[in-house]
């Protein structure tokens, strides 16, 4: 796959506030990426870089290998949907979509063609001639949404699309948001802060704490092998616990932990316990998700472990 968006050594800063910390993060063309985390960790900010809506204070943004920097938001080949809508109150839908055709002085006859078929794709054939306020919210996104992809976008960014909805209706949107993205193959990038949400729409997954992208994954990997204790905790349930590696034999850890052991199912990688593989006597933090534990009458029995990368200042 090539790489679409580029991301390298990113920082923005405002005034004494560091909202984005060194970030380096590269977009496959043609996937589903989601910007996760909880609110204040960079997330937005960082899509409205990509936009345009804000820049840099170091580093730099390419699109398909062009510095987009210097490029107002309306030069860039990126369109972005909003969770307010941000639709004409005064306009039918019709003229919502056609907008930026229009704006690009599309002929009136490719402007029909294209409004009506991205109308049908939306699944909103019929409505050309209602305005917003006789849509529902489910409805009025989608007008949003047709709005962003009639202009062909390389990449479409959406800001939290459907924080506004009710869950029944966020469900249903997040199959027909899926769905559209395979449809067309153009690149998503979607921020949200609700982990089931990126859990089922995402390719791959980043996730932002602080500031910092913490890991980056597909859904499978960040849930079943989080980097950091802060991944292990934000995403689903998991069981945390302190302890120290007492021996390690034949790839199999043994952790003391307070109430007795835990030992490692995976093969262990052998080290110094600072850059490479465990050590006899380092301090670990053991994560064990809710459906891989099994007890016995008088012993835990192997679970899988994870070291988690800030265990050390804990």
């Amino acid at each position: 796959m090539n790489t679409i968006v580029d991301i390298k050594g990113v920082n923005k800063i405002y005034g004494t506030n560091h909202v984005v910390k060194d970030l380096n993060l590269l977009v496959e063309e043609g996937e589903f990426l989601t910007l996760l985390g909880s609110s204040g960790c960079g997330k937005t900010t960082t899509l409205r870089m990509i936009a345009g809506f804000e820049e840099p204070t170091t580093g730099s943004i390419t699109v398909e290998g062009e510095p987009i920097e210097d490029k107002e938001p309306y030069e860039r080949n990126v369109n972005t949907v909003f969770q307010s809508y941000a639709l004409f109150p005064h306009m039918t839908i019709y003229d919502n979509v056609a907008y930026g055709l229009k704006m690009k002085k599309v002929p009136k006859k490719e402007i029909k063609e294209r409004v009506l078929k991205m109308l049908e794709m939306v699944q909103l054939s019929g409505f050309e001639k209602r305005y917003p306020s006789q849509l529902s919210g489910g409805q009025k996104q989608r007008v949003a949404i047709a709005r962003a992809l009639i202009n062909r976008p390389k990449v479409l960014l959406l800001d939290e699309p459907l924080g506004a909805l009710d869950l029944k209706l966020r469900k249903q949107m997040q199959l027909e948001l899926k769905r559209l993205q395979k449809k067309l193959n153009i690149t998503f990038i979607y921020v949200t802060h609700d982990q089931e949400e990126a859990l089922t729409m995402s390719d791959r997954i980043a996730i932002m704490h602080d500031g910092v992208m913490d890991q980056i994954g597909s859904p499978t990997e960040i849930y079943e092998r989080p980097a950091t204790k802060f991944v292990a905790t934000f995403i689903g349930e998991t069981n945390v616990f302190d302890g120290t590696i007492r021996s390690i034999e034949g790839g199999k850890a043994v952790i003391g932990i307070e109430n007795g052991e835990v030992t490692s199912s995976g093969s262990v990688e052998e080290g110094d316990g600072k850059n490479t593989g465990f050590a006899v006597n380092e301090f670990v933090t053991v994560s064990v998700r809710p459906e891989k534990m099994h007890f016995l009458r008088n012993r835990w029995r192997a679970l899988r472990f994870r070291r988690l990368s800030e265990i050390t200042s804990m």
